[in-house]
């Protein structure tokens, strides 16, 4: 019998020392298989310019890139020759709000790929080559001397590459304004560039009924300037689209024979918007700031508060 208790209970440690193991984990495995070598981990601390320069020779600095420029319409152009050699076209407009006269300059020539820098060559002028540094998806160009540059149009600065520009939500509210198309009452015409690109025309409103303007024609926006930020931002959206995102926005809501509103008190902003008169389908939006018309609309009624 005592021969039979100590079997048994040799089986049961044997039993629990199998359970006691853990199973191997499939996950672990893998990410121990993924993981550098030691001996790999000490040459990338000792070589760590070998994966920058690998991250460099895969970046593209062909393309377009677009000045960022409160009152320069100007965009630079790269084409690349070889893996070292670009050729590239630089030039910018802009218009007088005063007269309505319009400057341009331009450069162009070729240039060498060093890094994060293009030392280039201005074929238009000798004396007038000078670099392009690049900080992740934006070139700051810096001319040789302040005479490569005209009076009214000065090219110096940064260029954001057009191809990693991203869509902006429609609409929102951060820090208790409103942002249509991603721009605040706030920003600035350089700003929208950086969200939008170019423009099809910024200058003085031709009619001259606002100061300064950017209407982006293809993208159905339109914002309007006094003193460098925006006094309005124009834009359409489906109604299917727009009425949505809408509902979500906090502020008081308002209504009036042709139109509604969004009033953030704080800030003193509207939203306005009303159905685009050619097609039901389609809501027309902009921002403001609240008026005395706005406030006179409400004292005498001609302007609801919704409950």
């Amino acid at each position: 019998m005592g021969k039979f208790v100590l079997l048994f209970l040799s089986f049961l440690a044997i039993v629990a020392g199998c359970e006691s193991k853990p199973a191997a984990d499939p996950a672990k495995e893998i990410s121990a298989n993924n993981e550098k070598s030691p001996a790999s981990a000490q040459q990338s601390a000792e070589n760590p310019q070998q994966e920058e320069e690998e991250t460099e020779e895969a970046f593209d600095w062909t393309g377009e890139w677009v000045f960022l420029s409160d009152d320069n319409l100007g965009s630079l152009k790269i084409e690349k020759v070889d893996e070292e050699t670009i050729r590239y076209h630089l030039g910018g407009s802009v218009i007088n709000s005063v007269n309505g006269s319009s400057y341009a300059n331009v450069m162009e020539g070729t240039g060498m790929i060093s890094g994060n820098t293009i030392t280039y060559t201005n074929e238009l002028s000798e004396d007038c080559g000078g670099k392009m540094e690049r900080n992740g998806n934006i070139i700051t160009i810096t001319a040789a001397n302040g005479a490569c540059h005209t009076p009214q149009v000065y090219l110096d600065g940064n260029y954001i590459k057009a191809d990693s520009l991203k869509e902006q939500p429609l609409l929102e509210i951060k820090n208790g304004q409103f942002l249509v198309r991603g721009i605040s009452m706030w920003d600035t015409p350089s700003t929208v560039k950086e969200m939008h690109g170019n423009p099809a025309y910024e200058g003085p409103d031709e009619e001259g009924f606002y100061e300064w303007i950017q209407n982006y024609e293809d993208k159905k926006l339109f914002i309007s300037y006094s003193n460098n930020q925006p006094d309005s931002v124009h834009t359409e959206a489906p109604a299917d689209v727009f009425l949505p995102e809408a509902e979500k926005l906090s502020g008081e809501r308002y209504t009036s024979e042709d139109a509604n509103y969004i009033y953030l008190p704080e800030k003193e902003q509207l939203l306005i918007y009303q159905t685009k008169a050619e097609d039901p389908s389609v809501i027309t939006l902009f921002t403001a700031y609240a008026d005395g018309n706005f406030h006179a609309g409400v004292e005498n009624g001609w302007i609801v508060k919704e409950e």
